[in-house]
């Protein structure tokens, strides 16, 4: 079990030795961060993580060889001290791999610094930026040959009313940078269909006025119209490998992040995608986010995410292990063998998807899915972000850290109740 405050040996990575190939560094260790730890430590691959979001589940994973728990919010530059002690202590340069925003655009913008003692694999810094800023995505895509939903800049929340008599409701609304999507205290999707949200939503997050964010059609459909389609491009972005999902549920309805994803065939929506990326001259694994009109059965691409995703452990169940072909191109090794199963395999985040599902206004609420349906479907998948038998740790972990919240929340409601009591 890896110590979450140890420090790094003095003569090289805990559990690698001289003549394996190189260890990966893997910069994020959330449900995405574990996804990929496991496909990769699963194939045989040396696997390390590093943080700064507190003692979350991967860092108890039995392919973990070695967890670097960063103090809260920690900066750019401490870092990269941690990442040049880590490389210095390697045998060989060890593989970069960053599993979140903030850390692609930290890799990205230091790779001069990094190069000479990482093994990186990314394409040009102006087309990651260009990717994680929400405005400048739209630019991009568009350019790229891509149909994307109307868009709007807001300098601030305020400014929503006029904004939704422009594009009319109902509207998606949601941070324009990175920047914001990644601080507390700021939603990452807003979903308004009616007049009288607008208001809700200016006083709910009467904080967030000063922070912009981008307003979008809302393109009409239900969950199922959600496809994303992952592509792994080599450094020449030819494409190597493809593959769609779809979402049945996800955190909001309507928008948010899938918690039940299933395995889904949409060659157009792969074509798209894949041209998209390779106009871009895109490198590397990325995910590209769309939804179909329900109504003229056009796609529109919603965002691209440069870098694996939460939802990764689905092609690894199908036969296609994205981290492991990243790190092989990243390496210059051959890449896997793929072996794709025809089965149906679905993904499921347990617990976030039984909450979205059965609590108020929520799936069942609405009549969309029934307790029998909800069993059923939860039997049938076969991945998560957590349970795994292989590596049971990591849910264990999870299951204790779901278990305070549900004691905590009722205790969190009566304080606010009493701050909120003339």
């Amino acid at each position: 079990m890896p110590s979450l405050h140890r420090r790094l040996s003095k003569t090289e990575v805990p559990g690698y030795s001289a003549g394996e190939p190189a260890p990966v560094l893997l910069l994020g260790m959330s449900a995405t961060g574990l996804g990929a730890l496991r496909l990769l430590g699963h194939a045989g691959v040396t696997c390390c993580g590093v943080d700064d979001h507190g003692r979350t589940p991967a860092y108890w994973s039995r392919y973990c060889r070695r967890g670097i728990c960063l103090p809260s919010g920690a900066i750019d530059d401490d870092i990269l001290k941690v990442l040049d002690s880590f490389s210095a202590r390697a045998p060989i340069p060890p593989v970069l791999l960053p599993t979140s925003d903030r850390f692609a655009h930290l890799v990205s913008s230091r790779r001069a610094q990094l190069s000479p003692r990482y093994q990186l694999l990314l394409p040009d810094h102006a087309l990651i930026e260009d990717l994680l800023d929400k405005q400048r995505f739209v630019q991009c895509a568009q350019a790229g040959g891509a149909t994307v939903p109307r868009s709007v800049m807001l300098r601030g929340l305020a400014e929503l009313p006029s904004i939704a008599r422009h594009l009319g409701l109902p509207i998606i609304v949601k941070p324009a940078s990175k920047e914001h999507r990644d601080r507390s205290g700021i939603p990452k999707v807003i979903l308004l269909e009616r007049e009288e949200e607008i208001a809700a939503t200016l006083d709910r997050y009467a904080a967030c006025n000063g922070v912009p964010f981008l307003a979008q059609d809302y393109i009409p459909g239900d969950d199922r119209q959600h496809l994303s389609v992952a592509v792994c491009l080599d450094r020449r972005a030819e494409v190597v490998a493809t593959f769609t999902a779809r979402k049945r549920r996800q955190g909001n309805l309507g928008a948010g992040v899938g918690t039940y994803v299933e395995r889904f065939q949409d060659a157009e929506a792969e074509q798209i995608a894949a041209t998209l990326l390779r106009s871009l001259k895109y490198v590397g694994v990325a995910e590209v986010e769309f939804k179909r009109h329900a109504h003229t059965g056009r796609l529109y691409v919603i965002e691209v995410n440069p870098r694996v995703w939460t939802q990764v452990t689905l092609p690894g169940a199908c036969g296609l292990n994205f981290p492991l072909m990243f790190y092989c191109l990243a390496t210059g090794l051959p890449l896997p063998t793929a072996r794709m199963t025809r089965r149906r395999i679905a993904w499921q985040s347990l617990w976030g998807d039984f909450y979205n599902t059965f609590r108020r206004g929520g799936y069942r609420e609405a009549g969309m899915v029934s307790r029998w349906q909800w069993l059923t479907q939860s039997a049938r998948a076969h991945v998560g972000p957590y349970l795994d038998l292989r590596d049971p740790l990591p849910a264990l972990v999870e299951l204790l850290h779901v278990a305070r919240e549900i004691v905590r929340r009722p205790a969190r409601r009566g304080a606010d109740r009493e701050r909120s009591t003339p």
